[in-house]
C-alpha cells in the first residue's frame, strides 16, 4: 500500500512534475516565442523606423543635395551672369575708354591741325598785315614828309608873307608915327617951375622910350634867332630819322649867346625901371600943379594928361610885349632840350660804336708800342685814379662788354690818364692790361682779369701779390 501510495506519489510527484515540466516547458516555449514574436516584431520595428529613418534622411540628404545643387547652379549661373556683365562692361568701358581717347587724339590732332592752320594763317596775315603796315607806313612816312615839307613851305611863306606884311605896317606905323613926332608939337612954353620940370622929364622919357624899344628890338631879334635854329634842329633830327644826313650847320658860341642874352634881359630891366620912375615922377609933378592949377582947360595941364597917358599905354604895352617874348624864349628852349635829346639818343650807338673802336686802336697801339721796363716800378709811379669801394659794385647797360666780375686795377674819366695807367702796367709786366668805358658814369675802368664766379673773383682778389698796379684793386661786376 505504501508502496502503492509512494509509488502514487511518485507517479503523482513524476506526472506533477512532467506536467510542471511541461507547462514550464511550454510556458517556456511560449515565453520564448513571445520574446522571438516581441524580438522579432522589435526587429521589425526597429528595421520599419530605421527604413523609415533611412529613407527620411535619404529623402533629406537628397533634398539637401539637390538644393545645395540648386543653390549652387544659382551661385553659379549668378556668378557666370556676373561675370559675363563684368566682363561686357569692362568691354564697354574699354571700348568707350578706347572710342574716347581715338576721339580725343582725332580731336587733339584736328585741334592741332586747325591750330597750326591758324598760327600759320594768322602768321601769313601778320606778314601780311605788317607787310601792309610797313607800305601803309612807308607812304605815311612819305606822305607825311611830303605834307610837312609842304606845310613848312606854306607856313614859311605865309610866315614870311605875314612878316612881310607886318613889317609893312610896321614900318608904316613907324613912318606915320616919326611924321607925327616930326611935326611940331604944342609943348607948352614954361610958365612955372612944375611945368620946366615936366617939359625936361618928357624929353629924358622921350629918349628912354627909344633906347626900350631898341632893346625890345633886340629880344625879338632873339627870340626869332632861336627859333629859327629850333626849326633847323626839328628838321634835322626829321631827316636823320628817315636816314637822310644834313650837312653841318655853322658853329654858334651857345654860352656866348647865353650871357649876351643875360645882358640884354639887365638893361631891358633897367630901361623899363628908369622909364618908370620918370612916369611916376612926372605924374607926381602934374598931380601936384593940378592941385595949384586945376583948371581942365589949361594948356600944360591939357597936353601933360595926354602925354602920360600915351606913355603909360606905351610902357604898360612894352612891359607884355617884354613878358611874351621872355615867354616864347623859354618854350623855345623847353622845345630845343626835347630835340637835343632826341638828337643824343639817335647818335648814343654810334657814338659808342665809334668810341669803342677808337679805344681798341688805343690799346692795341700802347701794347706794341710800350717796351717792360728795365727799372723796377713803384705803387707811387701809378695814378690809380678815383678811390673805390670795397663793396662789390654794380654797373648796368654797359656796351662792348660780357656780363661776370672784374678785377679793377684804376678807373679815370681822361683819356690820358687812362693811357699813361696802360703804358705803366704794360712797362710792369702786365700784358693783358684792358679797359672798358661805362657812359653812364663816364668812366674808364681798367682791369686784367675778369671770372664768371663770384669765389673765384674773391679768391684772385685775395691773392693779389706785390705788384704795384695791384695796390688798390677792386671788384666790379657788370649786369
Amino acid at each position: 500500500d505504501k508502496a502503492a501510495a509512494d509509488k502514487a506519489a511518485a507517479d503523482r510527484a513524476a506526472a506533477d512534475k512532467a506536467a510542471a515540466d511541461k507547462a514550464a516547458a511550454d510556458k517556456a516555449a511560449a515565453d520564448r516565442a513571445a520574446a522571438d514574436k516581441a524580438a522579432a516584431d522589435k526587429a521589425a520595428a526597429d528595421k520599419a523606423a530605421a527604413d523609415r529613418a533611412a529613407a527620411d534622411k535619404a529623402a533629406a540628404d537628397k533634398a539637401a543635395a539637390d538644393k545645395a545643387a540648386a543653390d549652387k547652379a544659382a551661385a553659379d549661373k549668378a556668378a557666370a551672369d556676373k561675370a559675363a556683365a563684368d566682363k561686357a562692361a569692362a568691354d564697354k568701358a574699354a571700348a568707350d575708354k578706347a572710342a574716347a581717347d581715338k576721339a580725343a587724339a582725332d580731336k587733339a590732332a584736328a585741334d592741332k591741325a586747325a591750330a597750326d592752320k591758324a598760327a600759320a594763317d594768322k602768321a601769313a596775315a601778320d606778314k601780311a598785315a605788317a607787310d601792309k603796315a610797313a607800305a601803309d607806313k612807308a607812304a605815311a612816312d612819305k606822305a607825311a614828309a611830303d605834307k610837312a615839307a609842304a606845310d613848312k613851305a606854306a607856313a614859311d611863306k605865309a610866315a614870311a608873307d605875314k612878316a612881310a606884311a607886318d613889317k609893312a605896317a610896321a614900318d608904316k606905323a613907324a613912318a606915320d608915327k616919326a611924321k607925327q613926332d616930326a611935326q611940331p608939337r604944342s609943348v607948352p612954353v614954361p610958365k612955372d617951375d612944375a611945368t620946366a620940370s615936366m617939359n625936361n622929364i618928357a624929353r629924358d622919357a622921350e629918349n628912354a622910350r627909344k633906347v626900350q624899344k631898341e632893346l625890345i628890338n633886340k629880344l625879338k631879334q632873339t627870340v626869332s634867332s632861336k627859333e629859327n635854329d629850333l626849326n633847323d634842329l626839328k628838321e634835322e633830327n626829321d631827316l636823320s630819322d628817315r636816314g637822310i644826313v644834313r650837312g653841318p650847320r655853322p658853329f654858334k658860341s651857345v654860352s656866348a649867346e647865353r650871357k649876351a642874352l643875360a645882358a640884354l634881359k639887365v638893361d631891358l630891366d633897367k630901361a623899363i625901371e628908369s622909364q618908370n620912375a620918370k612916369i611916376r615922377r612926372l605924374d607926381q609933378i602934374y598931380k601936384d600943379r593940378l592941385k595949384k592949377i586945376p583948371s581942365k582947360t589949361d594948356e600944360t595941364n591939357v597936353f601933360y594928361q595926354e602925354k602920360l597917358k600915351e606913355l603909360k599905354v606905351e610902357q604898360s604895352e612894352t612891359m607884355k610885349l617884354k613878358t611874351d617874348l621872355l615867354a616864347q624864349l623859354e618854350q623855345i628852349k623847353i622845345e630845343t632840350e626835347i630835340e637835343k635829346k632826341r638828337r643824343i639818343k639817335r647818335a648814343v650807338y654810334d657814338n659808342e660804336q665809334d668810341r669803342f673802336e677808337k679805344d681798341r686802336a688805343a690799346l692795341a697801339n700802347i701794347k706794341q708800342n710800350t717796351p717792360v721796363s728795365t727799372t723796377p716800378l713803384t705803387v707811387d709811379d701809378f695814378d690809380f685814379g678815383e678811390k673805390q669801394s670795397k663793396e662789390i659794385q654794380i654797373l648796368k647797360g654797359v656796351s662792348n662788354v660780357d656780363k661776370g666780375f672784374y678785377i679793377v686795377v684804376a678807373v679815370h674819366k681822361s683819356e690820358a690818364k687812362r693811357d699813361a695807367f696802360l703804358r705803366k702796367a704794360i712797362s710792369a709786366g702786365q700784358s693783358n692790361i684792358n679797359f672798358f668805358y661805362d657812359v653812364n658814369t663816364s668812366k674808364y675802368f681798367i682791369y686784367y682779369e675778369k671770372y664768371n664766379d663770384l669765389n673765384q673773383a674773391k679768391n684772385s682778389m685775395a691773392s693779389k701779390g706785390s705788384q704795384p698796379y695791384d695796390a688798390k684793386v677792386s671788384m666790379i661786376k657788370i649786369e
